[in-house]
């Protein structure tokens, strides 16, 4: 997960973890609130969450998945291993290059991540953090 949130940053995102117990239809809620638009989870298990999300979120594309196990028979679009999304040396160079870029620029303040509650109360509420550079 931390691995996963890191990548996220670096491609200048704004990671949002979640429960992995949650079930499916309490994190559309927060699908909808983040605008959530891909998301990196561990197994089959969440795999199949994420399908049932996207059938209530369509922004949702894309779904990279740790540990294929179980993950043969989802060849589903936009279903993908994270060994098929390591960035490549270029990639990685270009990343580097858009936060120097972006730090000339006075970019103070970014996103580093959005939490959100449990929604035991009602409604998940979100917080971003924000990280002064």
């Amino acid at each position: 997960m931390y691995f996963a949130m890191m990548a996220v940053q670096s491609a200048r995102g704004v990671p949002v973890p979640m429960y992995q117990d949650a079930i499916a239809a309490e994190m559309v809620y927060v699908f909808h609130n983040a605008e959530i638009a891909f998301a990196i989870v561990e197994d089959q298990e969440q795999v199949d969450k994420m399908l049932e999300v996207r059938e209530q979120h369509a922004p949702l594309k894309h779904i990279y998945y740790d540990d294929p196990r179980g993950c043969a028979t989802t060849r589903r679009k936009g279903c993908c291993h994270t060994k098929n999304w390591s960035a490549s040396r270029g990639a990685a160079g270009r990343s580097a290059e858009v936060h120097r870029r972006g730090n000339r620029k006075g970019l103070a303040r970014r996103h580093s991540g959005a939490l959100y509650t449990s929604g035991t109360t009602g409604k998940p509420k979100g917080v971003v953090q924000t990280i002064a550079r």
